[in-house]
């Protein structure tokens, strides 16, 4: 029994529309992501509505009802649904939905097309057949407008036309453009008059037909008038117009276009494969078409899949392979991006010491340029409530009684102060070099590099000369400064400082900390701090470690941990922290974490949550006590060099940053959330796997010709350090070799599997497995062996030092030996799959692959041979499948093409037959499609798990695996505790009852198990956790009809869900 819960929601947009949605005067963005619906504000990718529908949508269009002040939204989902959505007192709300399923008919390869005029919708849903929507209301339905004024549609009239293979529709004024390709693979265009007569609708010639286009004609561009259009190709454009005729236009570049928008009357701007954007410019004679470009120091454009102009303002850009991006119309500036996981092509797992559970993900996604690392952990961010453009900043420090930022800059410092109604307005500047910033009794202090000076304000009014001050820290009354190896401790009289203490240390000082009855110091030249009391005494010295250099040092006593912790920063972006003993000054408990490359800061936080450590490095972390242990949590502030505590009511503030563009003032993620960070590769990353301490991963790179238009592609093996993803080491294959697959084999090679192209073959018959060296020393990559294979490698594995490999219909088992001073591969036996085997996994002995249509087989390796235990003998399109559990225990799961995930086990039958029978024991339709599994969990449960009823018990779910789609999305999927699977059933169900789906659609209907040819009723032995946790949400009646029908308390049902959500 399986729980399926979404982490990370898709993210790949491939669908948007404009329109008079919510105001009558601005227009608002809509996009689709899967089965999810956005609505923006016209300057921000924050999502001011997000709808989640029970259906992958596949069309959005703009449609405004006869008599209507605002414009509706039409909808339509691959299953041949469709719905209206319309804004209603601040929320939007389902219109009119219905359905055009029609068994038997064949969907088009181009996917739904809509297309609407004032008077009707078109619908092309299959092959050969449109359907058209009249508005009731409409001038060609006038008869009926007084019957029917309350509803929006007439009854849908589907129209039989000859054109089978639509590629795109147009409708104008009652003038349908099909462009079509006829069965000897031809391209032409044809109009019609959509008429209505004797209560139904019908086609008949208009008159403009244009005959064998570009072969790579796909898109049509209205050009105002019925029967005026462009027909858009690859080398070429047509255009039809009243004027002038047909006209046939080459294009100077031979591209790709999938995408484009409306810009004007008669302007359009297309995009294409290769991330290009081109305006076309019908008005002009001829048309013009000028490619344009975006500002050379900006972030470059993503590659389209969809566009759209809004408010003659705002181009959004829409993308599959990268973030999506909001752009200036006029200029191209980057105003906005939205982060896009997808397509995610293979996931790894990274477990991280210090993170309180919480691992961190790495996903290969995108695609072509676009292609990236992913960075996926749980973290904080930062909420902004105000900016300041500030150039050089090199310190800054919070005054936080005084409510005063000391920015220290190249050549100076500048004092800002916030008045009581948040107006930030500039104190006072100067030349000195700040080092340091503190208050005492309402008087500013300001830490020159020769002097300490006291400020009323902006007047000066006491000052200590104290040359070669590198840095200060104050507590209470007292202030510690270092000179060099000079240390010295202060305490604060009125407007002066009054020397306590002096020493001279043996070496000049790093870093400093000062607490109420504690003096720390750190050395550039030893790996040791030195410890003292408030007379500047010694009391103890605490030993780092060889090669740590001390650059900050903080002691602070975090909440639910038993004694104060002593954090250091090094110079090597490695943080180590001890248990403070404040009355003996011992320390124990040491732990060491590396957090970046370059000297790490530490900054004390104070948040509502409680005190917490900031540590600024190349990537910025915060610590915070959980568990009665030191937690952390990366920060996703992008570019932050300095930081400083500022609590400031009239901002709302608890902290400042400076980045590159100047100072953040804001606060932290009061929630720790999914943070994404990318790491650009520039091309496919195919396949990733951790190796050691770097990360191995297969990239593809394609090459056009600019003049030709010819592709070509080439195919890398690519090593990245673990923790900065620096590329270090590069093996580029052979001109006519694609990489296919890639494992560790017995944790010192690289298996990578591969297949050679040959030119006019369709079917791989050749390939090699390569085994891969790297040396960590010089860096370097070395082949110690290679093995061709009849086909390609399609996948890899590992089994206790063997080597499994997919190649074409059969699967092989190898052995990697020596032999007179050179390795070797040896094959030892093999089995057929079936058609493909393309996906597969290893655990101990145990062997689980996909076939690309003979679902899964489940093998053994005994005494070197592969043995087959059983197979799934229903046929089934795997994209991945993994082992669910122990492999020993024969579960497993798989993903199918149509979007389906399935759970598979072991026959449990004393026939022998039956158990070379894999049999099936759930499924769910998930409605993305599953390229990979991954074993583990981001969030892992606490080792003491607790019931919902307080008992101990396990948890009420074990995560198991995660799984990346082509959407973007990041699921897990765990096993349900047995003695809880009917109560979630039941929850499920009643949840699915109360629930008021977006578009009518049925959530079982949704989630059971479907292809084009099998359609199940509903989910078997799955839960989907999304419907589960909305239950959160719900009213107090909603949850009360609900817990009713479980016969469960609402608390119980909370604190159980509650629960569950601590999953991700």
């Amino acid at each position: 029994m399986a729980y399926v819960v979404t982490a990370s929601k898709p993210s790949s947009v491939r669908l948007s529309c404009a329109g008079h949605f919510i105001s009558a005067s601005r227009q608002t963005l809509a996009t689709a992501s899967s089965s999810l619906i956005h609505f923006y504000a016209d300057d921000t990718l924050d999502p001011v509505h997000e709808l989640e529908i029970y259906g992958r949508v596949t069309t959005l269009t703009t449609i405004r009802a006869p008599g209507e002040k605002l414009d509706s939204l039409f909808v339509t989902t691959e299953d041949h649904r469709y719905f209206t959505l319309s804004y209603v007192d601040g929320a939007f709300e389902t219109g009119v939905s219905g359905s055009m399923e029609t068994p038997g008919m064949l969907s088009p390869e181009t996917g739904h097309r809509v297309t609407t005029d004032d008077d009707m919708v078109v619908v092309f849903f299959y092959c050969g057949l449109i359907t058209v929507l009249p508005f009731y209301n409409s001038a060609k339905r006038s008869k009926k407008r007084a019957r029917d004024a309350g509803r929006t549609f007439g009854p849908a009239c589907a129209i039989r036309v000859l054109e089978v293979k639509a590629h795109d529709i147009m409708l104008i004024d009652g003038v349908l453009t099909i462009l079509y390709r006829d069965h000897q693979l031809l391209t032409h265009a044809k109009t019609y008059n959509v008429i209505y007569k004797r209560g139904e609708f019908d086609l008949e010639p208009h008159g403009s037909e244009l005959r064998q286009l570009e072969a790579g004609t796909s898109m049509l561009l209205s050009l105002g008038a019925p029967g005026e259009f462009a027909a858009i190709g690859e080398t070429e454009f047509g255009v039809m117009s009243a004027e002038k005729g047909f006209l046939r236009i080459p294009l100077e570049t031979p591209t790709l276009f999938n995408s484009r928008t409306s810009a004007g009357w008669r302007k359009y701007i297309l995009g294409d494969d290769y991330g290009l954007l081109w305006q076309f410019d019908f008005n002009a004679s001829p048309p013009s078409v000028v490619r344009l470009e975006p500002p050379v120091d900006q972030t470059p454009l993503s590659i389209p899949a969809t566009l759209r102009v809004f408010n003659d303002k705002y181009l959004f850009l829409g993308s599959h392979y990268a973030d999506s991006q909001l752009l200036d119309l006029a200029t191209l500036d980057l105003i906005a991006s939205k982060t896009n996981l997808g397509p995610i092509q293979d996931m790894v797992l990274r477990s991280d010491s210090g993170s309180a559970g919480l691992n961190t993900l790495l996903t290969a996604s995108g695609a072509y340029r676009d292609g990236c690392i992913r960075i996926v952990r749980y973290g904080v961010g930062m909420t902004d409530q105000a900016e300041i453009a500030i150039d050089n900043v090199r310190g800054i420090y919070g005054v936080t009684d005084l409510s005063v930022v000391v920015v220290a800059v190249v050549g100076g410092f500048i004092v800002l102060q916030v008045s009581a109604d948040g107006h930030i307005e500039q104190l006072t500047a100067g030349e000195q070099d700040v080092v340091g910033a503190f208050s005492h009794a309402g008087k500013l202090f300001l830490v020159y590099k020769d002097a300490v000076v006291s400020y009323d304000g902006a007047s000066e009014l006491a000052s200590l000369s104290l040359p070669g001050i590198s840095a200060a820290k104050q507590y209470g009354e007292h202030v510690l400064l270092s000179q060099g190896s000079q240390l010295s401790l202060f305490k604060i009289i009125g407007k002066s400082l009054e020397k306590v203490a002096s020493i001279s240390l043996e070496s000049e000082i790093s870093s400093i900390e000062l607490t109420e009855d504690t003096v720390i110091a750190g050395h550039w030249s030893s790996p040791a701090l030195w410890v003292g009391n408030l007379k500047l005494q010694k009391s103890a010295e605490i030993p780092l470690g060889d090669g740590l250099v001390p650059h900050a040092i903080l002691l602070r006593h975090l909440s639910t941990m038993d004694s104060p912790t002593l954090f250091v920063g090094a110079t090597d972006g490695t943080l180590v922290t001890f248990a403070f003993d404040s009355s003996a000054r011992a320390v124990s408990t040491r732990k060491q974490v590396t957090l970046g490359t370059i000297s790490l800061s530490l900054h004390e936080l104070q948040t509502p949550q409680g005190l917490n450590v900031f540590i600024i490095s190349d990537r910025p972390t915060l610590a915070f006590a959980a568990r009665g242990k030191i937690s952390l949590s990366s920060v996703n502030i992008a570019g932050c060099a300095f930081f400083t505590s500022f609590e400031c009511a009239a901002l709302n503030s608890t902290m400042v940053v400076a980045t590159d563009t100047g100072l953040r003032i804001g606060g932290i993620d009061s929630t720790q959330k999914l943070q994404y960070r990318a790491v650009p590769v520039g091309e496919l990353v195919r396949r990733l796997v951790a190796f050691g301490e770097v990360y191995a991963a297969l990239t593809m790179r394609l090459e056009v010709e600019q003049v030709t238009g010819n592709e070509t592609q080439r195919s890398f093996v690519r090593i990245f350090d673990r923790e900065t993803f620096e590329l270090l080491e590069t093996l580029e294959l052979d001109n006519n070799e694609m990489c296919q697959s890639i494992c560790v084999l017995d944790s010192r090679l690289l298996a990578v599997g591969t297949s050679i192209t040959e030119e006019g073959v369709d079917e791989c018959r050749s390939g090699r497995i390569l085994l891969l060296a790297y040396d960590e020393l010089t860096k370097t990559l070395s082949m110690t062996a290679q093995h061709e294979t009849p086909g390609s490698v399609y996948c890899v594995a590992d089994t206790r030092g063997q080597l499994v490999a997919g190649v074409n219909a059969y699967v092989y088992l190898y052995n990697v030996r020596e032999s007179n001073g050179a390795v070797e591969v040896v094959q030892l036996s093999k089995q057929r799959s079936g058609t493909y085997a393309i996906t597969m996994r290893a655990s101990g002995s145990r062997v689980v692959y996909g076939d690309l249509m003979k679902s899964v087989v489940l093998s053994d390796v005994v005494a070197s041979e592969l043995r087959e235990l059983a197979r799934d003998y229903i046929p089934m399109w795997t994209t991945a499948v993994d082992f669910f559990g122990d492999a020993q225990g024969g579960g497993m799961i798989a993903s199918e093409a149509d979007g389906n995930l399935v759970l598979i086990n072991l026959s449990e039958s004393p026939l022998e037959e039956l158990r070379e029978r894999l049999d099936r024991t759930g499924s769910l339709h998930y409605g993305e499609m599953v390229n990979v599994f991954c074993a583990g969990a981001i969030v892992e449960p606490e080792d003491s798990g607790t019931r919902a009823s307080g008992t101990a018990s396990t948890h009420l779910v074990q995560p198991l695996s995660l799984f990346g789609t082509v959407d973007g999305t990041i699921g897990i999927v765990g096993r349900i505790a047995s003695d809880q699977v009917n109560l979630l059933l039941e929850l499920q169900s009643a949840m699915a009852s109360v629930i008021q789906p977006v578009g009518g659609l049925n959530f079982f209907d949704w989630r059971g198990y479907r292809t084009p040819h099998v359609k199940v009723a509903e989910p078997s032995r799955f839960v989907d956790g999304d419907l589960i946790e909305k239950f959160l949400d719900f009213s107090a009646d909603r949850k009360k009809s609900v817990a009713d029908q479980v016969g469960q308390s609402v608390d119980h049902l909370e604190t159980m869900v509650e629960e569950l959500s601590r999953l991700h």
